[in-house]
């Protein structure tokens, strides 16, 4: 299976997962309604998807390749990046 089928295939696979778990509200209290998304894009050619964690509409997908970390919405069809590659949690350690 080539890289590029293999991506689509794991952003299909997130889009089913996102969508079986997705059961968002409105600020009223009412059920979200609004049409979501099938697939969702990760931006570069080489991410290699690993890991879904959702809160609510807000969900985060790693990179195998080099470690990115993305942050997703479940009505809009991009990804971002949220913790590039490379960048550790916290303040910066001293020597």
């Amino acid at each position: 299976m080539s890289p590029r089928s293999l991506l689509s295939l794991a952003l299909a696979v997130l889009a089913a997962a996102l969508a079986a778990t997705a059961v968002g509200a409105s600020a009223d209290g009412r059920p979200d309604r609004s049409p979501k998304p099938s697939t969702y894009t990760i931006p570069g050619d080489r991410v290699f998807p690993e890991g879904i964690a959702a809160a609510g509409r807000t969900f985060f997908v790693g990179s195998t390749t080099d470690g990115t970390l993305f942050r997703g919405d479940t009505r809009r069809d991009a990804l971002v990046p949220f913790s590039p590659a490379g960048r550790t949690a916290g303040p910066p350690r001293s020597a």
